[in-house]
């Protein structure tokens, strides 16, 4: 664990794992989502929280 000491006297830790040198690397970092495929609503059942919108 690390710790980051901010000018205001807070600080965090933070695991060397979760350290990046760069901006760019830190978001190479981050899964990409994958898009949802796109599929249609079912007319059998009904939620009770389906209201008649």
């Amino acid at each position: 664990m690390i710790i980051i000491r901010f000018e205001n006297g807070g600080g965090i830790q933070v695991n060397k794992n979760r350290l990046f040198a760069t901006k760019e690397a830190a978001e190479e970092s981050i899964p990409k989502a994958k898009p949802k495929p796109v599929v249609a609503q079912q007319r059998g059942y009904r939620s009770p929280y389906d209201y008649w919108h």
